[in-house]
């Protein structure tokens, strides 16, 4: 066993490779994919991304969209939901369980029609060993983040969703810190 392990000391020392072999164990280094590592960066338009695997590379692209696209919802929701349901308990509004849903029903239904508005800015692929395809999508919203969140807002006082004394500024700060506590939270 010493030999084998001096061995192999001795004949990986002459060659620069990326790939290393302790104890037989063969590791090799991750590589954050761009698409990742661009949704990261600080940007005044809320972005994510999304993944997917096919053997068709127009498949695993739209998956990949579409996954990104799911994350951009989920990210508007919690944020804004979280908002909402502070403003209810602050302003004492008692609802009623059935009334309490229909509010968050209706939040969903404007957070789907804000993320339509995105745009695709970098697509990546990644051929597998099976043939198989790995894609990732990094979507970002058209809209910068507090138009997005203003627009919400508009959206859910004319269906006082929200009441007449939660403030717009306010609102919109709180969504800003919400989407940024969600980023957070997934890292």
């Amino acid at each position: 066993m010493g030999f084998a392990l001096c061995a192999l000391c001795i004949t990986s020392c002459g060659g620069s490779k990326v790939t290393q072999v302790t104890n037989q164990t063969k590791r090799t280094q991750r590589v954050t994919d761009e698409c990742i590592t661009l949704s990261e960066q600080e940007s005044s338009h809320l972005r994510a991304y999304g993944t997917a695997t096919a053997f068709n590379e127009n498949v695993a692209v739209e998956n990949a969209e579409f996954d990104a696209a799911t994350k951009l919802a989920q990210r508007m929701e919690f944020a804004v939901e979280g908002v909402r349901s502070r403003y209810n308990q602050t302003a004492n509004k008692g609802l009623a369980r059935a009334e309490e849903q229909i509010q968050k029903n209706r939040l969903t239904q404007y957070i789907a029609q804000s993320v339509k508005g995105y745009k695709v800015i970098k697509t990546s692929m990644w051929d597998r060993a099976d043939g198989g395809i790995d894609a990732y999508v990094c979507v970002e919203m058209t809209a910068p983040t507090d138009n997005l969140a203003g627009n919400v807002y508009d959206s859910l006082r004319r269906d006082d969703i929200l009441g007449i004394e939660f403030d717009r500024a306010k609102f919109i700060e709180e969504t800003k810190e919400g989407l940024e506590a969600y980023k957070q939270s997934k890292k």
